[in-house]
C-alpha cells in the first residue's frame, strides 16, 4: 500500500514546493486541491482502491490549513464512493451530514452558497436511496427553495428537474419523466458560468435518460435517436476532456449507452445489433461489476440457443458478482437468468431453487420501493411548498410590523434632517454668492492667462521669424568669405566656426518652430509611402556621417510595407533616430535597423551601443522642454526637441513610440504604424 500511495503523493510533492498552499483563512484552495480531486476521480473510475487514502494523504501533506470548502469537497468524494462505488448508503448519509455541517454557515454568502444547495440535493437523494421519501421530499424542497436566491441557479435547477425525472422514472411514469429529463437538459445549456465539464456529464446523462423512458414507452425509434445523439455527444467530449479520470468516464458513459442500445434492439427482435450493441457494452476487467456479460447470457440464451455458451457465461458472471462492487439489479439479473437457463435445459431439481431465489429477491425490491411508486411526487412538493409559503408569509408579517417601527423611526429622522437642511440652506445662501463672485474673478484671470499666452506665441513667432533671416545672412557671408583664397588658415578656422554656430541656431529656431503647438498634426500631406524604401534611403544618407566616427549603420530584418503616410515627417522620424544614434554613440560602434511587419502593424527598431538613457531622464525624455539635453560623444550639441517632435509625429499618425535602455550599454527604439487592412489583403493577394 505504501508504495503504490507514494508514487501518487509524489506528483504534488514539487507544487508544494512552488508554494501552491493558499491563505490559511480562505474557505477554499482550489488551485491545489482541483488537480487532486480529479486525479482522485480517475483512481475511482478505475476502480483502484487507493482512492480514498491517496486524497486523506493529499489532505495530510497540504501546506497549510484546508479550508472548510476544501472538507466540503473531500465529504462529497467520499459520500459518492461509499454511496455509488460501494452502495452503502447509510455510510454515505454520515459524509453528506457533514456536508451539510461545514457548508451551512455560507448558505448566504452569494459565493458559495450553492455547496449548501448541492448537499440539500445529496441528503434528498441518499434518503430516497434509505426509503426515508418523507424526509427526502422535504431536503429537496429546502434546496428548491434555496435555489431561488442563487446568482446562477440553473445548474442547481437542473439537479432539482433531474432528479424528478428519476423519481418518475421509478414509478414508471416515463412521459413526466421525458418532461423533467428535458426540461434539465435545458436548463444546463444555459449554464455557461459553471464547471463545463460537470455539465458535460450532466447533460449525457440526461439524453440518456430520455432514451430510456421511450424505450419503456415501446417508441423504439425515439429511443434509438436519443442513444446515438448521445454517444455523438460523448464522442465531442472525449476530442475535448483528455485526462485520465474523464477519458474513464466517457469510456463507461458509452458502454452503458450501447448496453441501453442492446435492450432496444432485442424488443425489436434485431438480434445481430443486439450482440454488436452488448460486445460494445463491455469494458475491461475493473473493481465494478459490468452486466455486458450477462446480457450476451441472455442473447445466447433465449434467442441464439447457444446454451453452453450460455453457462460459461453466467458461470463467469457468478465469479465477478461474489468478488467485485455490483447493483443489486445485476445480482437479480443473474438469478432470472439462471433460473431460466435450468427451465430451458429440463433440469427442474435446480430450475426450482433457482426460481424461488430470484422471486425472494424481485419481491424484496418491489417492497422497497412500493412507498415510492405510489406517491403523487408533485402533489407531495405542492404540499411541501404550500407550507412553507405559508411559514413565509408569517415571517413576513413580524418583518412588516418591525420595518413599521423603523420607518416611524426614519420619518422623526428625516423631519430633523429637513430642519437642519433648511437652515443650513439659509446660510449657504450669502455663500453662494461670495463663491459666484470668486468664479466670475477667476474667469476674468483665465481670459487674461488665454491672451497673454497668444501674445507669448504671437511674439516668440516672430522673434524667430526675425531672427533666423539674419542668421541665414551671416551663415551666407562667412561660406563666401571661406572660399576666399586672400583668407589665411587661421581666419579660415574661425569663419568655420562661425557658420557651424548659425547653423546650430538655425536649427534651435526651426526646431522651436516646429515644436509649438503640437505642429506635427496639423497640415498632414498623407500618401502611400514605401516605409522599406524610406529607411533605406536614410540609413544611405546618414551613413557618410557616420563613417566620421567610424560607425557602421546595419539594416536587418527589412520587411517590405506600404503605409498611408506623410513621407517628409516620417523620414524626419527616421532622421532624428539614426542621427540620435550616431551622436550619442562611441567611436567604431555598431547602429542597427530593422523593420519587421506584424499582425497588423509594422515595427521599426533602432539600436545603438552607445551612452544609454539615465533612470532619471527616462520619464521626460519626451517632453520638448523637459530639460532631457545631453552632449553627444563627442561634444556634439543637442537641444532636446527631436525626440519631442518623432513622437508628435508618430502619434499624429495612430503609431507609438517608446525604448528600453541600459545605461552605459545602449538604447533601442521602438515605433509602431498601423497598417490598413485593405494594404495587408492587397499584398497578401499579390
Amino acid at each position: 500500500m505504501s508504495r503504490t500511495l507514494g508514487k501518487y503523493i509524489g506528483w504534488y510533492i514539487l507544487a508544494l514546493s512552488l508554494g501552491v498552499a493558499c491563505e490559511r483563512n480562505t474557505p477554499e484552495h482550489p488551485a491545489f486541491f482541483d488537480p487532486v480531486f480529479r486525479h482522485a476521480d480517475s483512481l475511482e473510475y478505475r476502480g483502484d482502491q487507493w482512492s480514498v487514502a491517496y486524497v486523506d494523504s493529499m489532505f495530510s501533506v497540504f501546506a497549510g490549513t484546508p479550508g472548510p470548502l476544501d472538507q466540503f469537497r473531500r465529504y462529497d468524494f467520499l459520500a459518492s464512493h461509499e454511496g455509488y462505488g460501494r452502495h452503502d448508503y447509510a455510510a454515505s448519509n454520515r459524509f453528506i451530514d457533514s456536508m451539510l455541517l461545514v457548508s451551512k454557515p455560507f448558505a448566504q454568502d452569494p459565493h458559495y452558497m450553492d455547496r449548501y444547495g448541492q448537499a440539500l440535493l445529496e441528503k434528498g437523494n441518499v434518503l430516497i436511496s434509505l426509503g426515508q421519501n418523507d424526509e427526502a421530499f422535504a431536503y429537496f424542497l429546502k434546496g428548491k427553495a434555496l435555489s431561488d436566491q442563487f446568482p446562477d441557479s440553473c445548474y442547481f435547477s437542473s439537479q432539482f428537474n433531474e432528479q424528478l425525472g428519476l423519481i418518475a422514472y421509478t414509478q414508471h411514469k416515463f412521459a413526466d419523466a421525458i418532461v423533467y429529463f428535458l426540461a434539465s437538459l435545458d436548463k444546463l445549456s444555459d449554464c455557461r458560468s459553471h464547471d463545463p465539464y460537470s455539465s458535460f456529464q450532466k447533460q449525457q446523462g440526461q439524453l440518456d435518460n430520455i432514451g430510456l423512458c421511450y424505450g419503456e414507452l415501446g417508441k423504439y425509434d425515439s429511443a434509438l435517436y436519443y442513444f446515438q445523439r448521445t454517444l455523438d455527444y460523448l464522442g465531442r467530449g472525449e476530442a475535448q476532456y483528455r485526462e485520465p479520470g474523464q477519458l474513464a468516464f466517457i469510456a463507461e458513459a458509452k458502454a452503458l449507452v450501447n448496453g441501453n442500445r442492446s435492450e432496444i434492439y432485442d424488443k425489436m427482435g434485431d438480434y445481430v445489433r443486439e450482440g454488436t450493441a452488448i460486445r460494445a457494452s463491455i469494458l475491461p476487467a475493473g473493481n465494478h461489476f459490468d452486466n455486458g456479460i450477462l446480457s450476451l447470457a441472455e442473447l445466447n440464451l433465449r434467442h441464439l440457443g447457444r446454451l453452453d455458451t450460455a453457462r460459461q457465461q453466467l458461470a463467469l458472471a457468478r465469479q465477478q458478482l461474489d468478488t467485485m462492487h455490483h447493483e443489486v439489479e445485476d445480482e437479480l439479473m443473474w438469478r432470472r437468468l439462471t433460473w431460466q437457463y435450468y427451465d430451458t435445459t429440463h433440469n427442474l431439481s435446480l430450475a426450482y431453487p433457482a426460481y424461488q431465489s430470484y422471486v425472494h429477491l424481485r419481491d424484496s425490491l418491489v417492497k422497497a420501493r412500493q412507498d415510492l411508486s405510489q406517491r403523487d411526487v408533485k402533489h407531495e412538493f405542492d404540499k411541501l411548498e404550500r407550507q412553507h409559503q405559508l411559514e413565509q408569509l408569517q415571517d413576513k408579517n413580524v418583518l412588516q410590523r418591525d420595518y413599521l417601527l423603523i420607518a416611524i423611526g426614519f420619518a422623526t429622522l428625516s423631519v430633523v434632517i429637513l430642519l437642519l437642511i433648511w437652515w443650513n440652506w439659509r446660510r449657504s445662501g450669502r455663500n453662494l454668492r461670495i463663491i459666484g463672485l470668486h468664479n466670475k474673478h477667476l474667469e476674468l484671470t483665465l481670459e487674461s492667462l488665454e491672451q497673454r499666452n497668444r501674445d507669448y506665441d504671437h511674439l516668440f513667432k516672430m522673434v524667430a521669424h526675425d531672427l533666423r533671416n539674419p542668421i541665414a545672412g551671416i551663415s551666407g557671408i562667412t561660406n563666401l568669405l571661406g572660399e576666399s583664397e586672400r583668407i589665411n588658415e587661421e581666419d579660415r578656422q574661425m569663419l568655420a566656426l562661425i557658420q557651424h554656430s548659425c547653423s546650430q541656431l538655425l536649427r534651435l529656431i526651426h526646431e522651436l518652430l516646429e515644436s509649438k503647438s503640437n505642429p506635427e498634426t496639423r497640415r498632414m500631406s498623407m500618401s502611400w509611402c514605401d516605409m522599406s524604401a524610406l529607411l533605406e534611403e536614410c540609413v544611405a544618407l546618414l551613413q557618410v556621417k557616420a563613417e566620421e566616427k567610424r560607425q557602421q549603420i546595419k539594416l536587418s530584418g527589412l520587411s517590405s510595407a506600404t503605409l498611408l503616410a506623410d513621407r517628409n515627417k516620417m523620414w524626419r522620424v527616421l532622421n532624428n533616430l539614426l542621427t540620435n544614434a550616431i551622436k550619442f554613440s562611441p567611436e567604431k560602434s555598431v547602429i542597427r535597423v530593422s523593420a519587421l511587419r506584424q499582425e497588423h502593424n509594422l515595427l521599426i527598431t533602432v539600436t545603438d551601443q552607445g551612452i544609454g538613457i539615465p533612470e532619471d531622464m527616462r520619464e521626460k525624455i519626451f517632453d520638448a522642454f523637459g530639460g532631457a539635453r545631453r552632449s553627444g560623444t563627442q561634444g556634439e550639441q543637442s537641444f532636446g526637441l527631436g525626440l519631442s517632435i518623432c513622437r508628435q509625429i508618430v502619434e499624429a499618425h495612430g503609431g507609438s513610440i517608446w525604448f528600453d535602455s541600459e545605461p552605459g550599454q545602449g538604447t533601442t527604439f521602438y515605433v509602431t504604424l498601423p497598417m490598413p487592412m485593405i494594404v495587408e489583403e492587397a499584398e497578401a493577394a499579390v
